[in-house]
């Protein structure tokens, strides 16, 4: 019976033992090669930080439905594994990538490829946050260190974040022309993250020189500019112009400027 007892408990602890052994995958060598010539190929330790989940895309461009395959080397079968296929729809939208790939912190090289025909006007970001790989798609030419904005298409748009409405505004829109010109006619738009588009929430004119501001009324709370992370201001003439805020009478005063 003591035999027994002592067999069974070895079992046991052979068993927890094989459990807390680590996996060991060696992946001291060099960057494998990989044929598709647009592919961002990453050696996970050359990025600062700790790497112990997934992989994480995020569109910052302004371009919608980019499309992305990402594979990972595996020195246990010398070749580029799949991850997996993406799509990002538009600004801020994400994919998670490697999330049921076992042991994946484990590995070194990794391949992004672009699908996209827009795949030449990108450029990349990439950083360790959280235990993630986050890799970050922007338009060729953009400033990677500023607050991502999603794109509005006009000519000289003012994109902004609704943190520089006034705190205290909280029911129209007033305009104020301030500028050389006799009339001028301006847009506001909400970007609705769901469908990753523009909403128009409210079109409005105003005269130079005019002693009241033109207010456009918010009927519909559904469209309010509070309920928006990022607006924008266009101009029917498509010209660059500046613009400040204040707060009058419960509503979001706009002052257009002419630009210097």
């Amino acid at each position: 019976m003591k035999k027994l007892l002592f067999l069974g408990l070895l079992l046991v602890c052979c068993n927890i033992y094989a459990q807390k052994q680590e996996i060991v995958i060696d992946t001291n060598y060099a960057m494998p090669k990989f044929e598709d010539k647009t592919a961002v190929l990453v050696d996970i330790n050359a990025v600062n930080g700790k790497f112990s989940s997934f992989i994480r895309l995020t569109n910052y461009s302004k371009f919608p439905n980019i499309k992305f395959e990402v594979f990972v080397h595996s020195p246990l079968t010398s070749s580029w594994e799949s991850l997996g296929n993406a799509t990002l729809p538009g600004f801020e939208a994400e994919a998670d990538m490697g999330k049921k790939f076992p042991n994946l912190s484990l590995y070194r090289y990794f391949a992004i490829v672009p699908k996209s025909d827009s795949k030449s006007e990108y450029q990349y970001k990439i950083e360790k946050k959280m235990g993630r790989l986050d890799v970050s798609i922007f338009t060729k030419g953009a400033n990677m260190e500023e607050k991502p904005l999603p794109f509005h298409n006009t000519p000289f748009a003012y994109v902004f974040t609704n943190k520089q409405i006034p705190h205290s505004a909280k029911e129209n829109i007033r305009l104020y022309n301030m500028t050389s010109q006799q009339s001028i006619s301006a847009t506001v738009f909400g970007w609705d993250k769901k469908t990753y588009k523009w909403i128009k929430l409210c079109s409005i004119a105003a005269q130079t020189g005019q002693q009241k501001a033109t207010v456009c009324e918010i009927t519909n709370k559904k469209l309010h500019y509070n309920k928006y992370k990022y607006l924008a201001l266009a101009t029917s003439d498509g010209k660059k112009y500046d613009y400040r805020f204040k707060e009058e009478h419960d509503d979001w005063t706009i002052f257009i400027e002419d630009a210097f």
